[in-house]
């Protein structure tokens, strides 16, 4: 993603490196030179001047706005906290912030102190937005918090109006229950071409988000681990995943035409909407209904609690914290199997269990049987 900034009219970029990590550039302006000094300083500032000037270029930013919420909703846009966001996230953000300043964009700040008002407001933009879809109301509501919030701690307002207040989500569906079986694995696998039967093989083997699959890079396979930054943790989370026999036959014979991993069938790396289209259109041709790429991640949970991995196992190969196992879990991908109930029912039949305390035949034996007669 790529856009026009407050930093004297500065141009800034997202760049996925070969390893997968996320760099951002600055330049003077769009096809301009690269500026090296850090934005906001001194250097900065007089590096995208004069660049300017030397192409007759504006050397001043536009005219902020009036204390109005589009300064903030801008201020936030221009920030450290936005630009360390992931570049899907900032993309959302992006889109957000367009609909969020077209609607309020010219409201005085001074409003917002007016909390019940405010917030009222506020509330009915988003109920309003619920419409259309209700994923894409909180998701919205969440980033006006967000930008309300970060003004709040910069002083620039001194009421969040839309902290609680007793708005709660109105998304709540989960993924738990959506899980693929093994006849829909087959049947896709069946009608997947070979670079969508890796990606596919890929997910089961590691449980990894699709955008953390889309930048793997062969750099990160040594034949035997593969080494994984998840990008929705800006990289600080990193997965050692030992690789199945069966992933390390389908990587091995796999012809690199990339450093990417995973490309479509002209050797070009995947784009996250590419990649989606030809998913569904696989699963239509497969006659796969009701279950996404990312259920595949909530498969394998699954697969590993049947199996009776620990907790902490999960953890460790999904990338989610100790303290996030239990709630996003449980919440998001574990789906009630059956099995998982028989299996728990077959620890009860062994050494940990109650047989050596409760044995049947004591039922049937002396007193006891007119001790039950009485009570019935």
């Amino acid at each position: 993603m790529a856009r026009p900034t407050k930093n004297g009219g500065a141009f800034r970029t997202n760049k996925t490196l070969a390893d997968g990590s996320v760099q951002t550039y600055w330049y003077a302006y769009r096809g301009g030179p690269r500026i090296e000094a850090p934005p906001g300083s001194r250097a900065f500032k007089d590096a995208v001047k004069a660049a300017q000037r030397e192409q007759g270029k504006p050397v001043e930013p536009k005219p902020q706005a009036a204390r109005t919420l589009q300064r903030l909703i801008d201020g936030y846009l221009d920030s450290p906290e936005f630009s360390s966001r992931a570049p899907r996230t900032q993309s959302d953000y992006a889109k957000l912030a367009k609909l969020l300043g077209k609607e309020f964009g010219a409201l005085p700040i001074v409003a917002l102190e007016t909390e019940g008002k405010a917030r009222a407001a506020f509330v009915r933009w988003r109920n309003h937005l619920a419409k259309s879809s209700l994923r894409q109301a909180d998701y919205a509501w969440t980033f006006l918090n967000i930008v309300l919030n970060w003004a709040k701690a910069l002083g620039d307002i001194k009421v969040n109006p839309c902290r609680e207040g007793g708005v709660k989500k109105l998304y709540t569906d989960t993924r738990k229950d959506k899980i693929w079986s093994e006849e829909q694995i087959r049947a896709f696998a069946s009608k997947a071409s070979p670079e969508l039967l890796l990606a596919m093989t890929l997910a089961l083997a590691t449980a990894q988000r699709q955008g953390d699959l889309l930048g793997l890079t062969w750099r990160a396979y040594d034949g035997r681990e593969l080494k994984i930054a998840q990008g929705k943790s800006r990289g600080k989370i990193k997965v050692t995943i030992p690789v199945t026999d069966w992933l390390r036959t389908m990587l091995d014979a796999t012809p690199r035409k990339s450093p990417i991993m995973l490309v479509n069938q002209d050797g070009i790396p995947w784009t996250p909407d590419g990649f989606r289209v030809m998913w569904r259109k696989t699963c239509v041709r497969a006659g796969v209904k009701g279950v996404t790429f990312h259920d595949l991640r909530g498969t394998v949970v699954t697969r590993l609690a049947i199996a009776g991995a620990s907790e902490a196992e999960i953890a460790t190969l999904t990338g989610h914290t100790l303290a996030q196992v239990r709630s996003i879990l449980d919440a998001n991908y574990l789906h009630r199997d059956p099995r998982l109930a028989r299996s728990a029912v077959a620890r009860l039949e062994g050494d940990n269990g109650f047989a050596n305390c409760l044995q049947p035949i004591d039922l049937i034996e002396g007193e006891k049987v007119g001790l039950l007669n009485k009570a019935q």
